[in-house]
């Protein structure tokens, strides 16, 4: 009985959109012959699409914040309220609440080190670390959904910094040595930590090691 509802319910809706007077759009035709899974499993990936798509428009680079705060004061706020941490160069205190940062730009605030561990930063949210002259450490460990592409994005935003040192990939298990190759064109770099990553499981590791070692000298891989 339930099912002959069903159907006779959205033959009703059918009836009425053919006799509606304005179109009805692709969306709403392709919504109704959906077919939806109700099971726990089917409900928690629906759960799991949701957040990940709130997660990825929520750290979207917003021009105008970088506009009002310039480049340092906009990621420290961009990350302060995802539960991370920024040093300021000629400040030895991690910074951790974001309602004591200046709320426009300063120019005496310039991001030296960033914690980003556990902070659930995706690709997207790259774009927010842009412009960082004196950035010396950056630390994004145990960020799952980081990959290759990450390390590609990095290498481009910081190919021609001075300053970056240490880049800490603990834990992004998706980062392969592919990543670490799109690495060779950070030249400051003087040490990457790979443990727990699909890179530190490479079995030509060494090869790479010396491979990388030929570009950059001075830069450690540690596992």
């Amino acid at each position: 009985m339930n099912k002959k509802h069903h159907e006779k319910s959205l033959s009703q809706k059918l009836t009425e959109i053919l006799k509606a007077e304005k179109p009805i759009s692709v969306n709403y035709y392709n919504a109704l012959s959906k077919r939806y899974d109700f099971s726990p499993g089917g409900i928690r990936r629906w759960f799991t699409r949701k957040e990940y798509s709130y997660r990825r428009q929520s750290q979207l680079f917003i021009p105008e914040r970088h506009g009002i705060l310039g480049p340092d004061l906009a990621v420290a706020h961009f990350l302060l309220h995802r539960k991370g941490k920024v040093k300021f160069k000629g400040d030895p205190e991690w910074h951790t609440d974001y309602k004591k940062l200046p709320i426009k730009f300063e120019k005496d605030y310039h991001v030296s080190a960033i914690d980003a561990q556990n902070t659930g930063l995706l690709y997207e949210g790259v774009d927010n670390l842009t412009n960082l002259k004196h950035l010396e450490e950056l630390n994004v460990a145990h960020n799952k959904d980081l990959d290759d592409w990450f390390c590609d994005k990095i290498s481009r935003l910081f190919r021609h910094s001075q300053a970056l040192r240490k880049l800490d990939l603990t834990g992004c298990k998706r980062i392969s040595e592919n990543g670490i190759i799109a690495l060779f064109f950070i030249p400051s770099l003087r040490e990457i930590i790979i443990s727990g990553t699909k890179a530190a499981e490479y079995d030509q590791l060494e090869l790479l090691t010396i491979l990388f070692n030929d570009v950059n000298p001075e830069c450690s891989i540690i596992t």
